[in-house]
């Protein structure tokens, strides 16, 4: 480390505890001072994370940087155009693109919600023609992109308990009418998927194997959906297929283990950057109840009230998304519905399709909301409630704003928060 970052941690740590007294330091003081400094745990800590700091930010400027030899060829953005209805290429996507077109390379890639990061496992079959298979974590989540590919003629399905004409798309998979194949892990990692899996390789060109939301494989790996840490059973199944994880949001750990457990060769690691500049933040500590903090951030007019834009209200617990739904609902003007892991299926359908469709502006949810969105014009995200950690306030702010429009994430706490989440 250089002289320079340990002056800095060390007038951090100086400040921190001798703010009031400086002036009156002998140097003998300083000297004693910079002993229990370096005698101190916590500096190798400071001085790792400014390192890695350094190392995330080369990465981010090298992911985002193009060259003229690397730019694409006329051909790729006609294609890119035609079905895809995009003039250009953003740096990244191309070169995940270009790997997995021309190398067949493999991909860990960390995209901030917005930048395109579909459009990388989309792309390479549509372009060269067979099948990429995408491994997603809710079911939601993929018929939302189905039915998005199919509204642009891309052809795409998927499999798994949601699909009730499973031989019929099965069949069609095979007479090549489909380039984008969605499955959950569960249906990928059993002995039947495993075994179709081989199958459609064998009989079609498998262009690709995406795995979408990757930090799954670490977060809910280690914990509910087992059949994550199993996702590395495609590589042994299809040695020559390159493999894209792709996810919005991974620290340099959880890359690690992505890389891991998938069994990545030699893969690209690209990170575009997590700075998101139509975000305004927003932070309060809970007052006096519900209505008395929203109306901080609600409008009234006409003796009505309401929310600017379609909002998301995250909550700790189910319990506490059903009060918070029920009080809302009591406010003039104000309707939501809620969602939870704790409700039926369809239930939760039901209130994924009104949220998208515009038919209520206001859902109130746990993290099951989280990933199961795909709504460009969310204005508002609210926690009422700290989240678990960064990395999943990361995750669930990424809702907003993901047209690139101006949208606020407001958080409400207090100290009693962070005791739920222990």
């Amino acid at each position: 480390f250089t002289q320079q970052k340990k002056f800095s941690i060390f007038w951090l740590f100086f400040k921190s505890r001798s703010l009031n007294a400086y002036f009156k330091m002998s140097v003998l003081d300083y000297e004693c001072l910079f002993n229990e400094f370096q005698e101190n745990d916590e500096w190798d800590e400071y001085f790792n994370a400014m390192d890695k700091s350094d190392v995330e930010q080369e990465l981010i400027a090298k992911s985002n940087a193009v060259n003229d030899e690397e730019r694409p060829q006329k051909e790729y953005l006609e294609v890119l155009q035609r079905v895809f209805g995009h003039k250009s290429f953003r740096p990244m996507q191309w070169k995940i693109i270009s790997s997995i077109i021309n190398d067949r390379r493999d991909n860990c890639s960390i995209m901030a919600t917005g930048y395109g990061k579909s459009l990388c496992f989309q792309y390479p079959s549509v372009y060269l023609g067979g099948v990429t298979i995408i491994i997603s974590p809710l079911i939601s989540l993929m018929e939302d992109q189905v039915l998005s590919m199919k509204m642009s003629n891309i052809s795409a399905c998927l499999l798994g308990s949601a699909q009730t004409k499973q031989k019929e798309v099965i069949d069609e998979i095979f007479e090549e009418k489909y380039n984008l194949v969605y499955m959950t892990p569960e249906f990928s990692c059993g002995d039947y998927g495993q075994g179709l899996i081989k199958r459609i390789d064998d009989a079609v060109s498998l262009i690709l194997i995406a795995i979408d939301e990757a930090h799954c494989v670490s977060s809910w790996g280690h914990d509910f959906r087992y059949q994550y840490r199993e996702l590395g059973k495609l590589r042994d199944l299809l040695p020559t297929v390159p493999i894209l994880a792709v996810t919005a949001t991974a620290t340099h750990q959880v890359r690690g283990d992505i890389i891991s457990t998938l069994k990545l060769r030699n893969p690209q690691i690209l990170c575009s950057g997590f700075d998101r500049p139509n975000l305004q933040f927003i932070v309060y500590i809970k007052g006096n109840g519900l209505m008395s903090d929203l109306k901080k951030v609600m409008i009234e007019k006409n003796n009505s009230w309401s929310l600017p834009g379609s909002t998301i209200i995250y909550c700790i617990t189910r319990k506490q998304t059903e009060d918070i739904a029920n009080q809302v609902n009591s406010i003039k003007g104000m309707k939501c519905l809620a969602y939870h892991a704790g409700m039926s299926v369809k239930q939760r359908s039901q209130a994924h399709e009104q949220f998208a469709k515009d038919k209520i502006k206001i859902i109130v949810a746990t993290i099951a909301f989280g990933m199961g969105i795909d709504k460009p014009d969310v204005r508002n995200i609210i926690h009422y409630g700290a989240s678990k950690d960064l990395e999943s306030y990361y995750q669930e702010v990424g809702r907003a704003g993901r047209d690139g429009l101006p949208s606020k994430c407001i958080t409400f706490y207090n100290s009693a928060d962070f005791d739920m989440h222990q």
